[in-house]
């Protein structure tokens, strides 16, 4: 089973999300769920408890500099968004969604200056991006200044390394340590780490009934 379903069998049993699926609507269309539940649930994020409506609308917005995207006909909000990147419901590797707003670096990495947002795969395949990104972190590292094209070009790693985080399911740490929650959470997939398997087997089944409603 792959990590982002692993991380929804925990989610599951905690959020109390409303995700009865309903006949009359299409399997895509997700405007009749209810999200608010599921945005309540406590994430760990960067040693920081937060809900994980904050949770989304901030990783949308780092990602994409908007707190929604627009795909299509539709406009998805962050944490509709994040759900759909778990579940893998929509190919978010080839949405033009991660901002790039340097034009000088855009010159660099020869792609079109008009365009602000390119996709994960396009950016992903570049040799020239990973070659100015290790030159920065080696600047970074060494304490050095950074020329703009080269903080610029870290922020967009940084972009690029928080989108595969959750499309891969591990920027969720849902499971909260036992004792103290200010302790590091894990994603579900560790569950071992604190929890037996007792405790957390019932939360399969429902895995099925949530995927079967969103999808």
């Amino acid at each position: 089973m792959r990590l982002r379903f692993l991380v929804l069998a925990v989610l599951l049993p905690l959020s109390g999300v409303c995700f009865a699926q309903n006949a009359d609507m299409p399997a895509a269309d997700s405007s009749w769920l209810d999200f608010k539940q599921w945005g309540l649930l406590a994430i760990q994020d960067g040693g920081r408890r937060k809900p994980v409506d904050t949770f989304a609308r901030e990783t949308l917005i780092k990602i994409t500099g908007r707190s929604t995207y627009k795909a299509g006909a539709k406009t998805w909000q962050a944490a509709d968004f994040i759900l759909s990147m778990l579940l893998d419901t929509h190919d978010w590797k080839t949405e033009p969604m991660i901002l790039v707003s340097l034009g000088e670096l855009k010159q660099r990495l020869g792609l079109p200056e008009q365009e602000r947002r390119f996709s994960f795969a396009q950016l992903t395949a570049l040799p020239e991006l990973n070659a100015l990104a290790g030159q920065a972190h080696a600047l970074r590292k060494a304490e050095k200044s950074l020329s703009r094209l080269q903080s610029e070009v870290l922020s967009v790693t940084e972009r690029l390394a928080l989108f595969a985080h959750v499309m891969d399911g591990s920027a969720f740490l849902l499971a909260p340590a036992p004792e103290k929650t200010t302790d590091p959470w894990i994603v579900p997939p560790a569950f071992a780490q604190y929890y037996n398997e007792q405790q957390f087997a019932p939360v399969q089944t429902q895995l099925q009934t949530m995927a079967n409603a969103y999808v």
